[in-house]
């Protein structure tokens, strides 16, 4: 592995489990339809869950195009704003009170 940039190790984690759970959430729902005939509390947690996940790793995904993982000797400055105000939105997100 390159010590130069990590980008693509990023990129991979935040594709698999993106899509992971944008399958087993849907196929957790229409399982649930089927035993029981309207959906529960968990299950409306789970739906804003997969909301605020799928936000968080695009979110991942900008910072990653735009330099996040990359060494700081081969980090493009003028993409840095753009690093900055993604990773304050994640924050605000994930942290919110």
């Amino acid at each position: 592995m390159s010590y130069e940039h990590r980008q693509t190790a990023g990129l991979a984690v935040s594709l698999t489990f993106l899509i992971l759970t944008l399958v087993v959430v849907p196929l957790r729902c229409y399982a649930r339809r089927i035993v029981i005939p309207r959906l529960a509390l968990e299950d409306w947690l789970m739906i804003v869950a997969q909301v605020l996940l799928v936000l968080c790793i695009t979110g991942n995904i900008v910072q990653v195009v735009n330099g996040l993982g990359r060494h700081d000797l081969f980090f493009d400055l003028k993409k840095t704003h753009i690093v900055m105000f993604v990773s304050l939105l994640n924050q605000s997100v994930i942290c919110r009170k």
